[in-house]
């Protein structure tokens, strides 16, 4: 994804810990085939990506969210659609579902899904229409 990297891991932070391996092959073999970059994609292929899904700002904090009184367990999107709220599960450590961020905007989030307070419930208002 070349400069869209930094992009990517403001979705998902937790894959820049990710051990992905020597990609010096791939790096070569795109050069030799002579691929063009994914800037030269979004720019002549997928050209309405930008307007419909800016760039998302960068991340203040990310992680799990946790009770200080009750450290095993964590704030869940439990997987739930739009409209529906969180929830807690046993914390696994693993990211997904139990990963979130606030963005310098203020925006939570996790995912695609942005959150809201609704009554006494957090729930997922809308999805986000940001690049990536």
């Amino acid at each position: 994804m070349d400069e869209y990297k930094d992009y990517y891991l403001r979705r998902q932070p937790d894959h820049a810990h990710l051990n992905i391996g020597d990609t010096t092959a791939y790096k070569t073999l795109r050069k030799n085939l002579n691929c063009s970059s994914f800037k030269w994609f979004l720019d002549n292929v997928a050209y309405e990506m930008a307007d419909k899904y800016p760039e998302p700002p960068p991340n203040h904090v990310w992680g799990e969210m946790r009770n200080e009184n009750y450290k095993e367990w964590c704030a869940d999107t439990l997987n739930n659609h739009f409209g529906r709220p969180i929830g807690i599960s046993g914390c696994h450590h693993q990211g997904g579902n139990q990963l979130f961020r606030i963005n310098v905007e203020g925006e939570w989030s996790s995912g695609e899904n942005c959150f809201a307070s609704e009554g006494d419930n957090v729930v997922s208002r809308y999805k986000k229409k940001r690049f990536l």
